[in-house]
């Protein structure tokens, strides 16, 4: 049995991280015959070398009936039960060993130690005992002033078996606030073992970690989980160590386990914020990327794109030569997607919001997404009549849905089914959703179910996470949900998901209701492009870009006024007699911008109207005012029928917006 001492001082060097534990010293008395007084165990008594009592005090004296009369003094040596136990104890001691015990006295147990006393010549000259009371009801008795300060030691102080219950033979009174039962209840699994209460998923690894601790004699410091009796998982901190006898033979072992729950959510949300500002700083870094490369990316692909589209234009239908200009087109959209995924996410992406139909919008998007999906799997679509509309980019929603409905393709190699629908929903209270929050209010709610292998908890937890993804490496950027989050965030909308492995995904997009109504006709799906014969003045200072578009408007019958400066442009309008219809200018152009080269052809034509161009980010062009509802913004990379629908636009007197 262990003295409280002793528990003491291991669980306060186990509470301070020491990893061993010296053997206590044999007491040197100054005077062999010096009486014991004023210590704190209820007995204590001093045996010589011939086994006689020399010694005998303590509180618990009178309650066992023993008295220091030299006529009664050896009684507590014969009257010991048993005697032979605590007569072995001092002979062991006599010859330099301590031993751990319990005994009793008149019905009375007692728990303690006999240790070896050196005199001043250095041999052992006497054997000590300090014996406890173990008061009835109590394990192996916790009295004493040192015991209250076992029960006083922050957490629960313990001494247990080495098996898979951990079974305990000591606990002090901080039992019951760590675990929820009290030290009966936890002495001997009397009611519930404490291997029990350790965390189903921290048992394996606990037991092989203490194990392998035990038979190195190594400090044990583990932090693990355990789940307390009102049924809540609490984090612990358990710092122990092995008990040996003299052959190295494990006995028990003894520690200090106190609660650091807080400490572990404290730590949990400063990951949470880290994680958060990593994003934010990778989200800032890949918006910097995006928008700096933007520019030129954007003008190349016009290049390429107005020039493919006029090919395909002149091409007859059964020419060879059309499958590679299309592969040409296909690869100029997958291109312009990438970058606008990049720039979305970031907030930097060029849009032109206006007032729809979602509706409308997926009817139009079904033959696409029909072809795109392939013969396996089967689309549906329908909508609630009287759906709303939306007030948001065009393209931004088409991205949504595209985005939505490739995840649902991926997820269903073998075919399935996907189920695209629309509805209109009024939120009553704020709810969180896996996106954002819903606010009080009228959405539309765009929902995609598919069949698909569905996602695990962890894999849904980063679904929108930039970059991830579990598709097979370099088939998927893992921009795709992301841009999604983007786009639904920044119109103060939410997204809903609901998965389960084998189960399926639906995906549920909620995007404010508007009761405008539309605020013009829906693009025409026709291929072929409107031309005039107005007078343009096209600004450009990409060459390549100049060119080409230069050419394909001719082609479409304007009159084509080109320049690749501002400087160049006003000498242009100021040689030329005739009106002119439209000024098509880029924004940021060297030595003079776009507004401002606007602003002096108004001063001399002040019918004029224009068209702005840029394939800047945002960012890049805030500063020049054109990012107003007033104002005709034209994004690269565009499409000649792109190009020409918005040309047609900005000659005829509709009101298109312009926004980012």
């Amino acid at each position: 049995m262990t003295c409280p001492s002793e528990m003491l001082e291991r669980a306060l060097r186990c509470g301070q991280g020491e990893g061993t534990l010296d053997n206590l010293a044999p007491r040197r008395l100054d005077d062999h015959q010096r009486p014991l007084h004023g210590a704190e165990p209820a007995l204590l008594l001093r045996v010589d070398s011939e086994q006689n009592v020399v010694g005998l005090d303590g509180t618990g004296l009178d309650q066992v009936g023993f008295n220091r009369d030299a006529a009664s003094v050896q009684d507590i040596l014969t009257e010991a039960d048993p005697p032979e136990v605590l007569r072995a104890a001092c002979a062991r001691a006599l010859v330099g060993e301590r031993t751990q015990l319990r005994i009793r006295w008149r019905g009375q147990d007692f728990f303690g130690q006999v240790l070896p006393v050196l005199g001043q010549d250095g041999r052992v000259g006497f054997a000590d005992g300090l014996f406890f009371t173990a008061p009835k009801g109590r394990p192996d008795g916790e009295a004493s002033a040192l015991t209250q300060l076992l029960n006083h030691v922050a957490g629960m102080v313990y001494r247990c078996q080495n098996d898979e219950a951990w079974t305990m033979d000591l606990v002090s009174d901080g039992c019951l606030a760590l675990t929820g039962y009290t030290v009966e209840e936890l002495h001997n699994n009397s009611k519930v073992a404490f291997g029990d209460l350790v965390h189903p998923d921290d048992v394996d690894w606990l037991w092989e970690k203490c194990q392998a601790n035990l038979e190195a004699q190594r400090f044990c410091s583990n932090q693990y989980r355990i789940i307390d009796a009102a049924g809540q998982t609490r984090w612990v901190w358990d710092r122990a160590q092995g008990v040996y006898d003299k052959a190295g033979e494990l006995l028990y072992i003894e520690g200090l386990i106190t609660d650091i729950t807080e400490e572990k959510r404290a730590e949990e949300v400063r990951k949470t914020l880290e994680e958060q500002l990593r994003q934010s700083q990778k989200m800032e870094v890949v918006g910097q990327l995006a928008g700096g490369i933007s520019h030129d990316f954007n003008n190349l692909l016009s290049v390429i794109s107005v020039n493919a589209s006029m090919m395909l234009l002149e091409l007859d239908a059964q020419s060879p030569m059309r499958g590679f200009v299309e592969q040409v087109q296909g690869a100029v959209e997958r291109s312009s997607t990438l970058i606008n995924q990049l720039l979305a996410f970031s907030r930097k992406q060029v849009t032109q919001p206006r007032v729809f139909a979602p509706a409308g919008a997926v009817d139009r998007l079904q033959l696409m997404l029909s072809r795109g999906l392939g013969e396996k799997i089967v689309l549906r679509t329908s909508a609630q009549p009287a759906t709303g509309n939306v007030r948001m980019d065009p393209v931004q929603f088409e991205q949504i849905v595209l985005n939505l409905a490739i995840n649902a393709r991926d997820a269903m190699p073998e075919g399935g089914e996907l189920r695209i629908e629309l509805s209109c929903t009024e939120v009553q209270e704020s709810r969180p959703l896996q996106v954002a929050s819903l606010a009080k209010g009228a959405y539309v709610a765009l929902s995609l179910h598919d069949d698909g292998c569905g996602m695990d908890a962890d894999t849904l937890e980063r679904a929108f996470e930039p970059f991830f993804t579990t598709k097979p490496g370099g088939t998927s950027t893992g921009l795709g949900l992301a841009t999604v989050k983007a786009i639904v965030e920044q119109h103060g909308g939410g997204i809903e998901v609901r998965s389960r492995p084998d189960a399926g995904t639906s995906f549920t997009v909620y995007l404010p209701r508007v009761a405008l109504r539309s605020e013009q006709p829906e693009p025409s799906s026709a291929r072929q492009p409107l031309g005039g014969d107005e007078t343009l003045l096209l600004v450009e200072d990409e060459a390549l870009v100049l060119l080409a578009a230069t050419t394909n408007l001719e082609r479409l019958g304007y009159r084509v006024l080109s320049a690749s400066s501002g400087v160049d442009a006003l000498a242009v309008a100021q040689r030329f007699d005739g009106p002119i219809d439209l000024l098509i200018t880029d924004v940021v152009m060297p030595r003079m911008n776009g507004l401002e080269l606007a602003d002096r052809l108004r001063r001399s034509r002040p019918t004029l109207r224009v068209l702005f161009m840029s394939g800047y980010s945002k960012g890049d062009i805030a500063e020049y005012d054109v990012i107003n509802e007033d104002v005709q913004l034209l994004a690269k990379p565009y499409t000649l029928e792109i190009l020409a629908t918005r040309v047609r636009e900005a000659l005829v007197p509709v009101r298109s917006h312009a926004s980012w």
